[in-house]
């Protein structure tokens, strides 16, 4: 299969700038009847009923073939050889006659069309020059692509200086504009798959600027029904994730971080179930079983012994210190010193006395 290209331009309601592989034309019409001429001299006229599928389709080739008559009186003719000389004649002159009286054909100039319509798409400065001086294009296909370019080149100076005149407004951190790209978002709360959505936005900033995620803030009419985060996707994109929190209707919109640009507002509705925030419930104590009266009577301490040093009185289950090498009982560990041994009454009031200090 081989290479093909065609592209089609539209400079005004109803004329189109058409290029191919190998030439390049002029469409002048609309349905139901146009005139098309292109840079190999075809011109093609089609009629008909739209809707109807009749038409008339009539092209005329520009392609003409030349001669060059000389007149009998010309003096620059071949002479025939001379009787018993050398046959060699000399070749005749580009332009001179030939006998007969035709000029000899020119080698065709190389035509440079694949290359004149490749340089007019991308630097058409360069394609013009080739147009004019490489091509055999008729010369009204080659007025009217002139004046299509210097037409563009006119506007591109005319929107320059009107730019540099009244520059759009730009945020301070050299955002120009925002544009979302959805219209309509929907979201249900409580399904894990429909909770969230991830939209993109466009925008534009300044050549020098250096855009950061915390330049752009989005901004609800109801906070409550959704949020979102905005992070750099690409240098020109926006990431949006928005998270659905309530059942509602809201609008979004996302601004620059001090106001200044904001882009168009788009809709986001959520349906389902609010959320719920349970509180924490106060941990409860735990049950303690009521006292018996064994355990009551156990934790009563005995009273002091009488003035008689009788320590009948004294709890039978009340902790006392001994020592290895001593002979008495001590109700302060302090006072039975650092190898005092923890041990309980009812094992040492028969075999130990009680210190006059501190078990009196």
């Amino acid at each position: 299969m081989g290479f093909r290209f065609r592209k089609s331009f539209k400079i005004a309601p109803g004329i189109r700038f058409n290029l191919n592989k190998k030439s390049a034309g002029i469409s002048i019409g609309g349905k139901g009847v146009h005139y098309t001429l292109n840079t190999s001299g075809k011109r093609t006229v089609s009629a008909g009923i739209p809707g109807s599928g009749l038409y008339y389709t009539s092209s005329t080739s520009g392609k003409k073939s030349r001669t060059h008559k000389v007149s009998s009186g010309s003096g620059n003719r071949y002479q025939a050889p001379l009787s018993g000389g050398n046959n060699y004649t000399v070749p005749p002159q580009p332009g001179s006659p030939i006998p007969g009286g035709q000029y000899p054909q020119q080698p065709p100039q190389k035509d440079k069309t694949v290359a004149t319509i490749i340089w007019l798409i991308f630097f058409f400065p360069v394609g013009l020059i080739l147009m004019w001086t490489k091509t055999r294009w008729p010369k009204a296909v080659k007025i009217i692509i002139s004046a299509f370019f210097a037409v563009l080149f006119l506007i591109a100076i005319a929107s320059s200086i009107a730019y540099e005149k009244n520059p759009p407004p730009m945020s301070s951190s050299g955002i120009i504009s925002i544009s979302i790209d959805e219209d309509l978002v929907r979201l249900e709360t409580g399904a894990l798959n429909k909770n969230h959505k991830t939209i993109h936005a466009d925008y534009t900033a300044d050549y020098d600027a250096q855009i950061l995620d915390g330049d752009f803030i989005a901004k609800y009419t109801a906070p409550d029904i959704v949020s979102a985060d905005i992070s750099l996707a690409y240098s020109d994109t926006l990431q949006v994730e928005i998270y659905a929190k309530n059942p509602g209707t809201t609008k979004m919109r996302i601004e620059s971080l001090d106001g200044t640009i904001v882009s168009n507002a788009i809709t986001i509705e959520v349906i389902g179930e609010p959320e719920t925030v349970t509180e924490a419930e106060p941990e409860s104590e735990p049950e303690t079983e009521p006292e018996t009266e064994a355990s009551t009577e156990a934790a009563i301490t005995t009273t002091a012994p009488s003035d008689e040093n009788d320590d009948s009185g004294r709890s039978t289950s009340q902790t006392v210190y001994t020592t290895p090498t001593g002979s008495k009982y001590h109700f302060s560990k302090s006072c039975a010193g650092k190898n005092a041994i923890e041990r309980s009454l009812d094992e040492v009031k028969d075999t130990y006395e009680p210190c006059k200090k501190c078990a009196q």
